[in-house]
């Protein structure tokens, strides 16, 4: 039912973890950045921002043509309510969760990928960005322990699209300087997460294959691709 292009980063494992919670059908396409597979037309065509991931619904409900999400966030959404699972059905706990996705696009996620630039891919040390971005990763993950210190999950008693949306990410929190054992609240749900079987089946065929702590070197022709381009 579903084409979906992932690489190697938590963006696309939230994807991916949602179709294996969903139980639904999907191809995986493995683009590789380094190399700027996302560069080309033909995936221009599916994201004009040649980012990952995209998903391509083959049976759209319009039962039209196929139909192309892209932007991790807004795939999450799609799938949910295509389905009618993994968001709470009551407004409050349904916002609740909207309101913690947009958190993880707009805060978690980039800052979490600055401190990895800085911290792994940067040319030469930047002190001030890695402790910039070290420190807004523990404060972001604080926010998120206290949130957590009176509920299960994020929006609440029921799993949702919300703790898929963060959960890939705080693979990266320890190697982004953060004191996982400080938070103990966010370690209990971490844990909770992760013993999923849908999760655990998807880690064992994508992180848990690897050191995903450690950077993938990039030489200077992959550099320009990932961090020098301008459109």
């Amino acid at each position: 039912m579903y084409d979906v292009f992932v690489a190697r980063s938590p963006a696309p494992w939230k994807v991916l973890i949602a179709l294996e919670e969903i139980g639904a059908d999907f191809v995986e396409h493995h683009i590789n950045p380094g190399v700027g597979e996302q560069l080309t037309p033909e995936f221009k065509k599916l994201n004009p921002n040649s980012k990952i991931p995209v998903l391509v619904d083959n049976a759209p409900l319009d039962r039209d043509e196929p139909y192309v999400v892209f932007e991790s966030g807004a795939i999450l959404l799609y799938l949910a309510e295509k389905h009618g699972q993994l968001m709470p059905e009551d407004m409050r706990h349904r916002y609740e969760a909207i309101q913690w996705i947009m958190w993880q696009m707009s805060g978690l996620g980039p800052i979490f990928g600055n401190a990895r630039h800085f911290r792994h891919f940067a040319p030469e040390p930047v002190p001030y960005g890695i402790t910039r971005f070290s420190r807004e990763c523990s404060r972001l993950c604080s926010v998120l322990d206290t949130h957590l210190s009176d509920r299960e999950y994020i929006a609440g008693t029921a799993y949702s699209m919300a703790d898929i949306c963060v959960f890939p990410w705080l693979l990266y929190a320890q190697s982004n300087g953060v004191d996982e054992g400080a938070y103990p609240n966010l370690d209990r749900w971490f844990a909770m997460i992760d013993a999923r079987p849908a999760v655990q089946r998807l880690g064992a065929r994508t992180w848990k294959t690897y050191d995903y702590a450690a950077a993938t070197p990039v030489d200077d022709a992959a550099r320009q691709i990932l961090f020098g381009r301008t459109r």
